[in-house]
Order: structure tokens, then sequence, then C-alpha cells
């Protein structure tokens, strides 16, 4: 469940969230805005992605986190129940933005985000997976916990 500090904290993005979103990506301040402004539904990233190919879809997704899980020290967040699903994005959030997420939310972000309407700024592309890359998902890598809000 979200705490009503986390609520207030993910739904009032400030200016100081997106230039800490571009310091940790390394990008210049008024890209974190141009990310979120190129925003997809989930349900249509896999088109966005494919019409960018080879390169990476670059914006943002909204989705409701339908299933989440901690690990080996990465949090994936994903747009369906099954992260098989040819539908799903999973969002794979890295040991130090996890740590990061955790703490601005104020508890474990794959408990707080469960069920929540967010938005995730970065780049989405076609990752292999499965043990022998027998499927391809569509996937975004999130390095700060800046590039993730909740939906309006």
């Amino acid at each position: 469940m979200i705490t009503a500090l986390a609520l207030a904290l993910l739904m009032a993005p400030i200016e100081n969230d997106r230039a800490a979103m571009a310091r940790d990506m390394d990008l210049p301040t008024d890209v974190a805005d141009q990310l979120f402004a190129r925003k997809v539904l989930a349900e249509k990233a896999k088109d966005y992605v494919a019409a960018a190919a080879p390169d990476p879809f670059i914006g943002a997704v909204e989705m409701t986190v339908r299933s989440a899980r901690r690990l080996d020290d990465r949090i994936y967040l994903n747009s369906e129940r099954d992260y098989r699903d040819g539908l799903n994005v999973s969002v794979v959030i890295d040991k130090g933005a996890m740590r990061k997420l955790d703490k601005r939310l104020g508890g474990p972000a794959e408990i707080v985000l469960l069920d929540q309407r967010i938005v995730v700024a970065g780049m989405v592309a076609f990752v292999r997976a499965g043990r022998e890359g027998q499927y391809t998902r569509t996937q975004m890598s999130v390095v700060s916990p800046y590039q993730i809000e909740m939906a309006e």
C-alpha cells in the first residue's frame, strides 16, 4: 500500500526531481522534461519500439504496475501480471536506484508501487529474455529513482 508521504512526493514532481534525474542519467536538465513529454501507454509501447528499431524508443511509458518482484539486486515492475505476456513492459530498477527509490517511497518499491499507475521515463527497447533467449520482451532500465513518477 502506498503511503501518503510517498504519494505526495510522486504526485508533485518538483524541478529538483527532474534535475536530479538528469544528473543521475548524465543528461542536460531540459532533456528530463522532454522524456516525460513523449509519453505513450504501455499497451502501445511495443509499437513505438518497433517503429524506432533498431534504436530504442526514447520517451516515457505510462502503466499500471500489475506485478512486481525484487530479485538479485534489482526490482522488476511489470505492466502485465505475467511478465512473459507479449504486451508487457518490464521496468528494471538497478541496485543504486532501488535503494534511493525505496527511501523516497518510504518502503519497498515492489510493494508500494503494486497496483499504482506510474510514468517511467527513459529508453524502451526489445531485449532477449529467458534462459536461452527464447522470447523478446519490451524493457526499460531505471538508473535514477526520479525516472518514475505517479501518473496524473
